[in-house]
């Protein structure tokens, strides 16, 4: 188990190493992103178990439990000068990879047979980084 834990962290280094300055400003602006979805899951009763579990197929946002329930948030964050909303760079092909990265994820690490709930986060930020906007689209049918 830990070798993964090693790869994914490798991984994650390299692809860091290797980004230009708009990747690294659009992590930095996704990050931003994450936290304040984070902030607004735990206000609303979950528990966070899970941050950027990285596959080298994709990559879950946020997993979570709330009510004995697995929940698998994917979060999408833009901001306010942006010509498209967030919530349309959740696309089908997508949010089918986060389903099938968080299914990998629910039985391998979980170890769990349990169904998981697919979510969607989307905020918007201000030019100066701050949270003009969040939306929580429940329930996200693949």
């Amino acid at each position: 188990m830990w070798i993964a834990g090693i790869t994914n962290v490798f991984y994650g280094i390299i692809l860091y190493i290797f980004m230009d300055k708009n990747s690294k400003f659009r992590k930095a602006i996704g990050n931003i992103g994450e936290e304040l979805a984070e902030k607004y899951l735990l206000d609303n009763g979950f528990e966070i178990i899970k941050r950027n579990f990285i596959m080298w197929g994709g990559e879950l946002d946020i997993v979570a439990t709330k009510n004995g329930r697995i929940h698998v948030i994917e979060v999408k964050t833009a901001s306010e000068s942006s010509s498209i909303r967030p919530e349309e760079n959740a696309h089908f092909k997508k949010m089918l990879k986060v389903a099938k990265i968080a299914e990998y994820y629910v039985v391998a690490v979980l170890k769990s047979n349990q169904p998981f709930h697919l979510h969607l986060i989307t905020v918007i930020l201000d030019k100066d980084q701050k949270q003009i906007d969040l939306k929580f689209f429940e329930n996200i049918e693949i």
